[in-house]
C-alpha cells in the first residue's frame, strides 16, 4: 500500500493525514487514517503566543516526521484569491515547507483549493468540508484542517488509482481538469 500524506498548511492549525499503518497508534486513528493537528492557541494581549519563527520550526519538524513515513505527499496550494497579511504569512511558511521537503528529496504534489472542493462535489465553504467527509467516508472530524488533510489524502489515492471503485466520475473529472491524472 502506498502511504499518502495529506497536508493542509496553516500558520495556526496545520492538518496532517496519513494511512495509519505508516505511523502507528500514537495519533488519532479513524478508519485506517492517522490524523495530527499542529495547533497553536490564538494570541491575546495577555498571551501573545509563540513567535512566528517558532511556529514555522514546529510545523516543519512535524511535517518532516510524517513525510519520512510517506511515499507520496499531497499538499494544498496557495489560495491565490486570498487577500491580506495572512496570505503573505502563509506563502512564507509554504515556501519554507516546500524548501524543507526539497532539501530532503521528498517529492510533493500541489492541489488547488478549487480542485479540493470540486473533488468533494463543489462544497461551498471550508466549514462544510468536515460534514462532507462524514457523509462520504463516514469519518467524523471536528476540524476543517484535518478534514482538508483527509480530502488531500483521498485525492492522492485517486491519483494513484483513478479507476478504483471508490473514485466517482466527478472526482475523476476534477482531477483531470487540474491535470493531475
Amino acid at each position: 500500500m502506498t502511504h499518502i500524506l495529506g497536508i493542509d498548511l496553516s500558520l495556526n492549525s496545520t492538518g496532517l493525514c496519513i494511512h495509519h499503518e505508516a505511523v502507528g497508534n500514537t495519533f488519532i486513528n479513524k478508519k485506517g487514517y492517522a490524523f495530527f493537528l499542529i495547533d497553536f492557541p490564538r494570541p491575546t494581549k495577555k498571551r501573545p503566543g509563540p513567535a512566528r519563527e517558532e511556529k514555522w520550526f514546529k510545523i516543519v519538524e512535524r511535517i518532516e516526521y510524517f513525510a519520512d513515513h510517506a511515499d507520496e505527499i499531497i499538499m494544498e496550494d496557495y489560495a491565490f484569491g486570498a487577500i491580506g497579511r495572512g496570505k503573505s504569512i502563509l506563502c512564507e511558511i509554504g515556501g519554507i515547507v516546500r524548501f524543507a521537503l526539497r532539501k530532503r528529496h521528498i517529492p510533493y504534489t500541489l492541489v488547488s483549493p478549487t480542485t479540493l472542493k470540486r473533488f468533494l462535489g463543489s462544497v461551498g465553504s471550508k466549514s462544510m468540508v468536515p460534514k462532507e467527509c462524514l457523509k462520504r467516508w463516514k469519518i467524523d472530524l471536528d476540524s476543517d484542517d484535518l478534514a482538508d488533510a483527509l480530502v488531500l489524502t483521498k485525492i492522492g489515492e485517486a491519483i494513484e488509482d483513478p479507476n478504483a471503485e471508490t473514485v466517482t466520475e466527478y472526482q475523476r473529472e476534477a482531477l483531470q481538469s487540474a491535470s493531475l491524472i
